[in-house]
This record gives structure tokens, C-alpha cells and sequence, in this order.
């Protein structure tokens, strides 16, 4: 080597090294913070305190750093340190208009139904539901219909979130464990939901056939009402609006002090009116219609429904 190459190479290192040493300087000081703030969002839960301000710094810094950290502690001994990294990536997965980061959690998350406790596993599951059927990767999609093919923990929430993003591929397997009669009762009733769902017509007849002949009560209003209006599907609809224009009174008064009985439209309007278009109704922030004239809003209902039940619109996109 020359003189020249040599003296060359050696200001080049003279270049370079301040610049590595920024770099290096400033992933250290981005990790710090990082594990600075995640030290205060488990401090903040494990007193039980709101960690609502902490997360949204955690937000704001480097997704992929963040991100490895946290799917670091899904792993972690304690199940009260798990449940709040899991807590975590929910509040950033939901809260991010960044489709990659929403479907990076999804992605976790899943993971995370599979957790030893079941009662994370629960939560997880729970937290699937909120996110948007595009937060769903194919990858996403097939780990989900994996684990649909036997029993476990949650697992009829399970099946309704498969139906709900459409995975066709677990029709067969549905109606073979039907069949076999594998699983119980409910797990097999929430199969029949699921398919119904994803628009298989014998099944949306099955659903509605079974539910008709239940004579209507708090028991159908609370338990059965729910799970019809899952299908997202007209004929489950149609047969909801037919409650809605009884005038039986079959179900129990909300005042605790009355043992009158009341027309169950009443509380079949509370749950089926966010997922009509137009519907004529407001729902308050509790899950009760905002109205001091229950009369009244009930015939407004029942004429709308004269007027709009062969052109109204179900909206299917949320669980």
C-alpha cells in the first residue's frame, strides 16, 4: 500500500467513527427511553395506577424497538406482567392509524390467545374484536383457523371471530364436528352462528327455525338476541323487527322494585339499532335508548320498519 493509500484510509476512519458514534449514541439514548418509559407503564400497573399518559409516550417511539421489547415480556413468569404487556399492545394496535403497526398487533395478540392463563386468553380474544377485519393478515386469518379446529379456552369467541373475518376454509371442519357431535352444546351452536355468518343458507335457516320456536323472554332477549344479530344477516333481522312489532309482554321491567312485565322490543332496539343504517333511534354511551318517551320512539320504530324492511341495510363490517 502507497503512502498515499495509507494516509487515505486512515482520514476516512477519522470520517466514519464520529459518525458510528453518533449513531450508536442515539439507538442507545432511543433504547433507554424506551426501557425508561416501559419501567414506568409496569410500575404504573402493578400499583394500579392509570398508565393511559405513559402509553401514549410509548406510542410515539420507534414502533419496531418498542414492538420487540414487548413481545420479549409476553413471555415473562408473571401472568400480572404478561396481561399488562398485552394491554399494551392492544392500546398501540388500536390507537395507531399506521395499518402495519394495527396489523403487527393483531399479530401478537394472537399469540397471546395462547397463553397458560386462560384468563389472558380471554382478554386477547376479547381485544381481537375491536380491531378491523384489514387488520387481518392471511397469516393472522390461518393461526386463527388452526386454532379453531379443537376445543379451547373461549373457544365459542373463537369460532364467532373466525365467521366474522370470513374464513370459509373451517365450513368443513364445522360441519364435521357438528356431526360428530364433538364439543358441547354451545361450542356446536356457535359453529351454526359462524357459518351463518359467512352466508351458508342452511344454517341461517337452522338458526332461525331453533330461535322461532323459543317463546320470547329475558332469556332470549339477553342470551339468543346477541347471537342472532352476529349473523349480521337479513332473515335474523327480519325476525327481530317481528319482536319489535309484538305487543306481548313477556320480559321483565328495568325497575328492580316492579314486578310488572314489559314489551321486549324495548331492549331488542337498545342492541339491534347500532347496526342499522338510519335506524331512528340514539343509544346512549350505557347501551339505553335516549329517550323519555319509550312510547313514542317504539312506534317511531315500528313505522320505520314498515317503511324501510325491504330496503334496509345491515352494516357488517365490526364483530
Amino acid at each position: 500500500m502507497s503512502n498515499l493509500d495509507f494516509n487515505k484510509e486512515i482520514q476516512m476512519k477519522h470520517l466514519i467513527t464520529p459518525a458510528l458514534l453518533f449513531l450508536l449514541t442515539t439507538y442507545a439514548l432511543a433504547q433507554s427511553k424506551t426501557d425508561e418509559a416501559l419501567r414506568t407503564y409496569y410500575s404504573l400497573w402493578q400499583k394500579g395506577l392509570p398508565t393511559t399518559d405513559v402509553s401514549e409516550i410509548v406510542m410515539k417511539m420507534e414502533t419496531d424497538n418498542v414492538f420487540s421489547k414487548l413481545e420479549h415480556f409476553t413471555t415473562d413468569t408473571s401472568e400480572d406482567k404478561r396481561l399488562a404487556t398485552y394491554r399494551l399492545i392492544d392500546y398501540i394496535g388500536e390507537k395507531s392509524n399506521d395499518k402495519s403497526v394495527r396489523q403487527r398487533a393483531v399479530r401478537q395478540i394472537i399469540m397471546g390467545c395462547n397463553d397458560r392463563d386462560g384468563g389472558i386468553v380471554g382478554i386477547n380474544m376479547k381485544n381481537l374484536t375491536s380491531f378491523s377485519i384489514n387488520d387481518f393478515e392471511a397469516e393472522s386469518k390461518y393461526q386463527l383457523s388452526e386454532m379453531a379446529k379443537k376445543p379451547m379456552s373461549y373457544y365459542e369467541l373463537l369460532i364467532k371471530i373466525c365467521g366474522w373475518l370470513n374464513i370459509k376454509d373451517l365450513n368443513y371442519d364445522f360441519h364435521q364436528m357438528i356431526t360428530d357431535k364433538k364439543g358441547n352444546v354451545k361450542q356446536r351452536w356457535a359453529m351454526r352462528l359462524a357459518m351463518a355468518r359467512m352466508g351458508e343458507q342452511d344454517m341461517l335457516d337452522y338458526c332461525v327455525q331453533r330461535v322461532s320456536k323459543i317463546p320470547v323472554n329475558d332469556d332470549v332477549v339477553y342470551d339468543l338476541v346477541p347471537d342472532l344479530i352476529y349473523t349480521k344477516q337479513k332473515p335474523m333481522f327480519d325476525y327481530l323487527f317481528q319482536i319489535i312489532e309484538s305487543d306481548e309482554k313477556t320480559c321483565s321491567s328495568p325497575n328492580p322494585d316492579s314486578n310488572a312485565k314489559i314489551i321486549c322490543g324495548y331492549r331488542v332496539i337498545e342492541q339491534i339499532a347500532p347496526y342499522i343504517q338510519g335506524f331512528p333511534v340514539e343509544i346512549g354511551a350505557s347501551g339505553d335508548l335516549k329517550t323519555k318517551d319509550y312510547e313514542k320512539t317504539l312506534l317511531e320504530v315500528r313505522n320505520w320498519i314498515k317503511q324501510n324492511k325491504d330496503t334496509y341495510l345491515i352494516r357488517k363490517e365490526a364483530f
